[in-house]
């Protein structure tokens, strides 16, 4: 079977190779009419490693999803899936039926329950209960039997016990009763009737349940097997209550809306010029945030206290140590950035009182937070992490002394200064470690004696050591051991990737490095699983060990191999810009003739050179209308540049990195310097627009969803971010000077609306007609000024799309109308 079924392989790639060859001499057949795999996302891991589940989205959207064991080469297909879960032996999902599957990963046999309308595992994954429309039975996964049935919905498991609660309805009224399950025997130990139960969960360490119904809340301790109630008065409506998880059943924190008489119920909106936000952002926030109050109901007393007002109405909570940082995101405003600037106060809940923390601080999501044990406060201010500490009160500059850049000007292209460590410093578990980012490197800072050890060492290589999975990491409240291994990526500036291992005490050990990026790294139990590609290498799921073994486990698009696609060539350039020193990566033609003559596309976007490590399949699904190998397999040359960025001449630094880069991209004799187009989106769309007016290196150009007139972008409104667009020009990608008013050279000189009649050749302009993001009419500027020049242009207006286009029909008409324009002028 296994002979059979290499021969229908190799069989297949010789009939692709032969019928896209023949499609290319008879230009009959598009690359992208193939069905490619777009990506594969690997989602989890068992608990042994032996497993790897993952799913795999092709190139015209749609998905299926895998489970494979890499060490016995066995592997499942599945067409949908939902809530998918590993125990030590059984993969268990459901399906869009509502069917449950409990897969048998020994036996390698199903196990189907029909028409279930959920599950839950119990802590340590031996029973399952599983609920159906009335009904509610737990299984044994030990041997597959029924332990009990029950009338009713079970709700949640414990944390650390076997107890589970449980919502029934005897006689015509409902209950909420928690079962004890020992040995195969259940034991009910308590039941209560309950009226309009909407919410409940067991604090974190399973001492007790904490659930609201209509005008109470209850909390049960199952040890001292004794209920607290408290009557909610008439002022808080529990049915919309926002609560959040118990910690230690100590308090229990929730949100709950109060009327504001304030807010705006007339048809007429009133703007006023004093005020802090505009109207739309400052009726969002009084609806969502100002009078949105938080509460606390402090368990041993049965009180319910209020934590904010409108004066500190946005806080981050610490319901360990039972305080808060509570800040005014309006206190400076307007100051016009993305986010606002605020004081950090830390408030004590116990008697209400406020502490000064730090003042006008970003209040971007990462810049401060609590540790994972609630003792500190990290914070980011101007360009150094701070940290204070919450019993002492005191605070120390993390990394003032330290030879090291901790900050970026154009992290998210902002021109305020932004951490690397963009979501927050990842903490050890014990707290006497955090780990901060700098510019390529990774230094681990101690809280107990003050010390700080770079753990990686760039050097001037401009290798990039980050640690595998921060975000979720931060973003879930997790942390690190110290004691284990810690697994980080490294990046290099050739593209490619490795990753490397480092212990306390062990230093730092680097591994293979691979032609590629590495992504989606997973490890259990001494395995290790991770994704690699780049724009010439289609997802390929890696496995190691600890032997010291690596190999590929997972390939797709295997047909790829035949196009002979080439690595990209990375080209250095100077800008005579700040003496920067900046790369671009080329892209080859499919089939490249050394002897031939090729048309060169230029995309343009911030450091664009990093594209090159994203794969993207011949698809017509491009959200922009831009594939790379769609353009490769059509004999072109790509160049994806890095550009240099100017304060006050966003458009000359653009020209000037382009220019300096095509002059060297031009010593390779393939390309034809006479045959070079342009194409760029949203911002890339800004550069490629100015660009041309300044330029006569291009033959023609395709500007995306983009902005023509910096004068009227500074004075319009994104609708949907409800804010003034003059942040985006002020303080990011546009790094304009504020304010206008003090620069109006400036600004006119770097708008393309004022340069058009310098146009000399063909521009395809596209948007959607829902876009805010940059003002779609902003590209009707563009169309009718060259219009009425007598240029010639071409226009493309998506109905019910936005700054990118979603819907496939569109995607392919975009694309097909940007491939047809670049052979209509370049070839």
């Amino acid at each position: 079977m296994k002979i059979i079924n290499t021969f229908i392989r190799v069989l297949l790639i010789l009939i692709f190779s032969h019928s896209y060859c023949n499609a290319q001499k008879n230009n009959t057949r598009h690359i992208a009419d193939s069905l490619w795999t777009k990506d594969i996302f690997l989602n989890k891991i068992s608990p042994k490693g032996d497993w790897v589940f993952f799913d795999e989205l092709d190139n015209r959207m749609e998905r299926k999803y895998k489970l494979l064991n890499a060490q016995k080469n066995i592997d499942f297909e599945f067409n949908e899936i939902r809530k998918p879960e590993f125990t030590e032996t059984q993969f268990i999902y459901l399906n869009n039926k509502k069917d449950l599957t409990i897969k048998d990963l020994k036996q390698l046999k199903d196990y189907k329950y029909a028409n279930c309308q959920s599950y839950l595992l119990n802590s340590t994954n031996t029973v399952i209960a599983i609920n159906y429309k009335e009904s509610a039975v737990l299984i044994n996964l030990d041997n597959y039997s029924v332990i009990a049935k029950f009338n009713g919905y079970v709700n949640n498991w414990n944390p650390i016990s076997n107890i589970f609660s449980l919502t029934t309805n005897e006689e015509g009224s409902d209950y909420l009763k928690l079962i004890q399950l020992k040995n195969n025997d259940i034991d009910i130990i308590f039941s209560k009737p309950v009226i309009d139960l909407n919410w409940q969960e067991w604090a974190d360490n399973g001492e007790s349940l904490f659930f609201s119904e209509k005008d109470l809340f209850t909390n049960y301790n199952i040890y001292s097997k004794k209920s607290i109630e408290k009557a909610m008065n008439n002022s808080f409506d529990t049915s919309t209550l926002n609560l959040q998880k118990p910690v230690d059943g100590k308090f229990v924190y929730f949100n709950q809306k109060i009327n504001n008489s304030h807010s705006n119920q007339n048809m007429m909106e009133v703007w006023e010029g004093a005020d802090k936000w505009i109207f739309p952002r400052k009726n969002e926030y009084e609806k969502n945030e100002k009078f949105n109050f938080l509460y606390q109901w402090n368990i041993e007393n049965n009180q319910i206290k209020e934590l904010t007002d409108t004066a500190y109405s946005s806080y981050i909570t610490n319901p360990i140590l039972n305080n808060s940082i509570v800040y005014n995101k309006l206190q400076y405003e307007p100051e016009f950035f993305e986010f606002p600037f605020s004081d950090l106060y830390l408030k004590t809940h116990d008697d209400n009182s406020q502490t000064l923390i730090a003042q006008h601080i970003y209040t971007k999501e990462g810049n401060f937070n609590f540790s994972v044990k609630g003792n500190y406060i990290v914070y980011f201010d101007q360009k150094d992490w701070w940290l204070y500490h919450i019993k002492t009160k005191t605070k120390r500059n993390l990394t003032q002394n330290i030879q090291d850049k901790f900050f970026s000007e154009w992290v998210d292209g902002a021109t305020l200064k932004l951490p690397y460590s963009r979501f927050g410093p990842i903490w050890s578990d014990d707290e006497k470690f955090l780990m901060i980012y700098s510019q390529y490197d990774i230094w681990l800072f101690n809280t107990e004696n003050n010390s700080t050890e770079k753990i990686t060492n760039s050097g001037d290589t401009k290798t990039r050591y980050r640690i595998f999975n921060d975000f979720n990491l931060v973003a879930s409240g997790g942390s690190i051991n110290p004691k284990d291994y810690i697994y980080l990526k490294v990046s290099y500036e050739n593209h490619s990737s490795s990753w490397a291992t480092w212990k306390k005490g062990k230093g730092l050990k680097l591994h293979d490095k691979l032609k590629g990026n590495i992504d989606y790294f997973f490890y259990q139990n001494n395995q290790i699983y991770f994704k690699l590609s780049k724009f010439n290498l289609s997802p390929i799921i890696y496995n190691y060990n600890l032997q010291n073994n690596l190999r590929v486990v997972y390939e797709t698009n295997k047909e790829l191999k035949n196009l002979h696609v080439k690595d990209e060539e990375l080209v250095y350039y100077d800008v005579p810009i700040n003496n920067e020193r900046l790369k671009g990566a080329l892209l080859y033609p499919i089939n490249y003739n050394p002897d031939k003559k090729y048309p060169l596309i230029v995309s343009v976007y911030e450091q664009n050179s990093e594209s090159a490590k994203l794969f993207d399949p011949p698809s017509f699904s491009n959200y922009t209308g831009f594939n790379i190998l769609n353009l490769l397999s059509k004999e072109y040359f790509i160049l994806l540049p890095d550009i240099v960025y100017l304060k006050n001449n966003p458009g000359k630094a653009a020209t000037l990195s382009l220019e300096v880069a095509l002059d060297k991209v031009f010593e390779n004799k393939s390309i034809d310097k006479n045959r070079v187009g342009l194409i760029g989106h949203s911002f890339g769309g800004y550069q490629t627009g100015f660009v041309i007016t300044q330029s006569n290196y291009f033959k023609t150009a395709v500007i995306g969803s983009t902005t023509i007139d910096l004068v009227t972008y500074y004075h319009d409104i994104s609708w949907s971010m409800k804010k003034e667009q003059m942040w985006r020009i002020e303080n990011q990608q546009f790094r304009m000077s504020p304010d206008f008013y003090k620069f109006k050279e400036e600004y006119i000189n770097n708008t393309t609306l004022y340069h058009l009649d310098k146009i000399k050749i063909p521009v395809l302009i596209w948007t959607g007609k829902e876009d805010d993001n940059a003002n779609w009419y902003q590209n009707t500027y563009l169309y009718t000024g060259l219009r009425r020049l007598n240029k010639p242009v071409k226009m493309l207006l998506f109905n019910k799309e936005g700054h990118s286009v979603v819907t496939p029909v569109n995607q392919k008409l975009l694309t097909i109308e940007i491939e047809n324009w670049f052979d209509k002028y370049l070839k």
